[in-house]
């Protein structure tokens, strides 16, 4: 063993517990260190004589860095090849999780939430833990099929304000994931608010900064379209309850119609067998029944009641006036 890889491994053994929240900064500074990192932690990771602290760190900075370059196929093999070695560890359900989540279906994404809750359950305290349910479930939502309900949102929203809190709010993603968690719950101007934080804060000498800030475009981006198709939906479901309303409105009118028209005609054959005084009344009073039928009917469908009310009153005066002044 070289005096380097035993530094290396001295080091690994005096990070903090992996339930710490120091303990995912720690790990990170210290793989920021190495200059050939992923040749180290597999050479370290493979010794069985070493004891399983150490081997579980080099597993986890591994893990770490190929996550960072997005090798996903190698990321699954290596939680495959540890698993029975590790997989009581608290953190191997957010290896898990991840695994699930790369695989890119909506089943695996349900299944990555899950890991994510449970290693969010273990390990409460852990920023970084709390933060990654907080962001599958964010993806969640953006593919499901169905909307998400209040209830799931808010939680979501609970676990990434968590997060955003143990850190003092200095983490720039945590921000990007509230954003989309804002947008999901249609609250567009706090989630831009959000994205602006998190391109703020991102630190421009990190080794990530391009790809986070494409990252951070792209979800400003998504937030512009979600806000252009909820305002198409709410205009198309508005559209729809008017499309109702006026099918509706078309039904009680040809019903109103064929009621006069049953009224006119029996009516008309009544007049025709009467007296013409008489049938002239009759005649004065339908038409004035008519008059306060559609009056009646329009004071319903209509604002404009003005004219409306003249009309409603010279129906009335054609039904009044033949009894008082007839005969």
């Amino acid at each position: 063993m070289s005096r380097h890889h035993a530094d290396v491994i001295k080091r690994l053994r005096s990070l903090p517990g992996q339930t710490t929240p120091e303990f995912p900064g720690a790990i990170r500074a210290l793989i920021e260190d190495l200059s050939n990192p992923e040749n180290i932690l597999n050479q370290i990771l493979s010794r069985d004589r070493l004891d399983k602290w150490v081997r579980f760190c080099a597993l986890y900075g591994l893990l770490l860095r190929l996550r960072r370059e997005e090798r996903h196929t190698e990321y699954e093999h290596v939680v495959a090849r540890y698993g029975k070695q590790f997989d009581r560890e608290p953190y191997f359900a957010t290896f898990r999780a991840i695994v699930e989540r790369n695989r890119g279906d909506i089943e695996s994404l349900r299944k990555a939430v899950h890991f994510s809750r449970q290693a969010a359950n273990d390990m409460p305290d852990v920023a970084g833990v709390v933060h990654q349910l907080a962001a599958f479930m964010a993806e969640y939502f953006e593919r499901k099929l169905d909307s998400a309900s209040k209830t799931e949102i808010a939680e979501a929203e609970r676990h990434v304000d968590k997060a955003i809190t143990l850190t003092d709010g200095h983490i720039a993603h945590y921000h990007e994931t509230k954003a989309r968690i804002l947008a999901i719950r249609r609250d567009f101007d706090s989630a831009r608010v959000s994205i602006t934080r998190a391109i703020e804060l991102e630190p421009r000498s990190g080794r990530d900064y391009y790809r986070r800030l494409t990252q951070y475009q792209t979800t400003r981006t998504r937030i512009d379209l979600m806000e252009q198709q909820s305002r198409w939906n709410d205009m198309q479901e508005s559209s729809r309850r008017e499309l109702v309303e006026f099918r509706a409105q078309q039904l009680q009118l040809l019903g109103l119609l064929a009621a006069v028209v049953a009224l006119i005609a029996t009516g008309g054959n009544i007049a025709s067998q009467s007296k013409p005084s008489d049938a002239i009344v009759l005649i004065e009073v339908m038409a004035g029944a008519v008059v306060i039928v559609f009056s009646a009917f329009s004071l319903m469908t209509s604002r404009s009641w003005g004219r409306i009310l003249v009309s409603f009153a010279a129906g009335i005066a054609l039904v009044v006036v033949p009894h008082v002044f007839g005969r």
